[in-house]
């Protein structure tokens, strides 16, 4: 099934820059974890607040949409989960630093 949207959508715009934000931050705070824990603990927490962001912006565009919420066992929800598993995984190693 192809979706169709408006170019100016600003709901997809906002997902589109979540999602690139959150890459971003990620490999980021992976570079700055060598030198500055800090800058790596800042940068890990923008990219989870933006993947966050990307979540609850998908979930508002399939319900306006009236398209399907994946469940859990989706191949693309697993992957989803991983990324939001490995930004945990590092604020917790972060923490304990």
């Amino acid at each position: 099934m192809f979706f169709r949207y408006k170019k100016f959508d600003r709901t997809i715009d906002q997902m589109v820059q979540a999602a690139r934000s959150g890459k971003q931050n990620i490999a980021e705070a992976s570079m700055a974890s060598a030198t500055s824990k800090e800058a790596e603990i800042k940068l890990t927490n923008v990219a989870r607040a933006s993947l966050e962001e990307l979540m609850i912006d998908y979930k508002d565009f399939l319900r306006t949409h009236k398209l399907p919420l994946w469940d859990r066992d989706h191949q693309l929800y697993r992957r989803f989960s991983q990324i939001y598993s490995y930004l945990t995984g590092l604020r917790m190693q972060s923490c304990l630093v």
